[in-house]
């Protein structure tokens, strides 16, 4: 069975990431800087095995996930 993670969202992208936690956003690019314009959505969570080092630009240290069935 797999463990409940909790997404913090914000509105913007928060200044300091919290020790424990890592910025991540989804599969829609360009990431926007409001949460949730043109479908992009970022998030806080603790690391987790599906995230993947982002080299896209948006934010110095952040992580992605892909939606399953998505190219």
């Amino acid at each position: 069975m797999a463990s409940l993670v909790i997404h913090e969202y914000y509105d913007r992208v928060p200044k300091i990431i919290p020790t424990g936690k890592v910025l991540v956003h989804n599969d829609v690019y360009p990431v926007a800087r409001r949460n949730g314009s043109r479908g992009s959505r970022f998030w806080l969570q603790p690391m987790a095995a599906n995230l993947l080092r982002c080299d896209c630009g948006w934010h110095p240290d952040h992580w992605y996930t892909r939606i399953e069935g998505r190219a």
